[in-house]
């Protein structure tokens, strides 16, 4: 009895942790989403930037939104996501 029940436990797990793995990939894909978002409302606020203040908030907002698609690319790269699925977002 016990061995059948560790046969199913081990089965299943690889079922877990697959839903496990997609579940990361879709939270993942969400917020390549956001930050694709926040990365093009810091191009319009650039483009409508009055002042040297208002250009140098626009400009950094840029780089960080930047420098988040970047970290969000590599991170999805080491979770092994496919590219064309990274084609979804863009």
């Amino acid at each position: 009895m016990w061995k059948r029940m560790n046969n199913w436990f081990m089965r299943n797990r690889d079922k877990r942790e697959y839903g496990l793995m997609l579940s990361e990939q879709q939270l993942l894909m969400r917020d390549i989403r956001t930050a694709i978002a926040e990365w093009r409302m810091a191009c319009v606020r650039f483009e409508h930037a009055l002042g040297t203040d208002e250009v140098d908030y626009a400009i950094s907002t840029l780089e960080a939104a930047e420098k988040r698609i970047a970290m969000l690319m590599k991170r999805a790269k080491r979770v092994g996501m496919h590219a064309l699925r990274l084609g979804e977002v863009l």
